[in-house]
């Protein structure tokens, strides 16, 4: 880990999580305190105020691993173990940082494997964004889509346009790192003074041929692309998002790959990724492996 990545965790870390401890006494019958304790900022201040930068001993970066693997103990404790059995952490308090709450329940461990939608709501903000369909406040389903003439992406336009009459569908343009034409086409098609036409165009997978510059749709010229598509890199990596297409529904839950029917994807129960149905009586290293269920 270089001085760069030690500074900014211990900025991360410290950044407004500095809050006032309070007693028992005071929070009994106090509604601004305990309405104080409770929100969502001042739980991550609580849980970060201990790793200020004056606090930190030293630091060490890890190999990574292929997952993790969270247990709560009859004695109340919490571990957690990777799933190559290579590490162990015994008594965490796992904060996730999307959702602002500490994963301790198997409510909160399945949020882990969803996209917050506060933090996607805030995001989108900041995202180049073409919307499709329905005019409404809020979008039914946000696809994370890249211009590339492939099979996924014809299966994510068709799926668009045999939806307009009932959805409102958000559209955000990756950045594309493998694929310099993808990505330029991209940002062309965003930055386009006929935002009509490029939405179109995406939809029917035209896409201008920007290795031409006759054949380049005309740009807005402060269009600020380079934030919004470097902003869809960091939402990727903050999420884990390696593929696309890629389908977020309003409630977090996301699919990769196009689903048969956007009804029944939106109308699908929330999904419980983080369960567990494993028999507790196994060996640990076949429970965690997950190769062990209940019958």
């Amino acid at each position: 880990m270089n001085n760069t990545s030690i500074k900014a965790c211990a900025a991360f870390a410290a950044l407004a999580f500095s809050i006032p401890a309070f007693s028992s006494a005071d929070t009994e019958l106090d509604p601004l305190t305990i309405s104080v304790q409770q929100n969502e900022m001042n739980i991550g201040a609580r849980y970060y105020s201990q790793v200020k930068p004056k606090n930190i001993e030293w630091m060490a970066q890890l190999p990574p691993t292929l997952g993790w693997t969270m247990m709560k103990l009859k004695n109340g404790r919490f571990m957690l173990i990777d799933s190559s059995m290579r590490f162990a952490i015994d008594g965490a308090k796992l904060m996730d940082n999307q959702f602002k709450q500490l994963i301790d329940s198997p409510e909160a461990a399945n949020d882990a494997w969803r996209i917050s939608p506060k933090e996607l709501t805030r995001l989108l903000e900041r995202l180049p964004i073409f919307t499709y369909g329905v005019d409404k406040p809020k979008a039914d389903v946000t696809i994370l889509l890249s211009s590339r003439k492939d099979e996924a992406t014809k299966d994510a336009v068709e799926l668009i346009k045999n939806n307009l009459d009932k959805y409102r569908i958000d559209v955000v343009l990756m950045a594309d790192l493998k694929d310099t034409i993808s990505n330029a086409t991209s940002v062309n098609l965003y930055c386009a003074i006929d935002r009509k036409d490029a939405k179109k165009r995406l939809l029917e997978m035209d896409f201008p041929d920007v290795t031409k510059a006759n054949d380049r749709l005309e740009m807005l010229p402060t269009c600020e692309y380079k934030t919004k598509f470097a902003g869809t890199i960091s939402f990727a990596l903050l999420n884990n998002i390696l593929k696309i297409p890629l389908y977020i529904k309003g409630n977090g839950d996301t699919l990769i790959s196009s689903p048969k029917s956007l009804e029944a994807f939106l109308n699908f129960e929330e999904s419980r990724r983080a369960d567990m149905d494993v028999d507790l009586n196994a060996d640990l290293d076949d429970i965690i492996s997950g190769t062990t269920k209940n019958d």
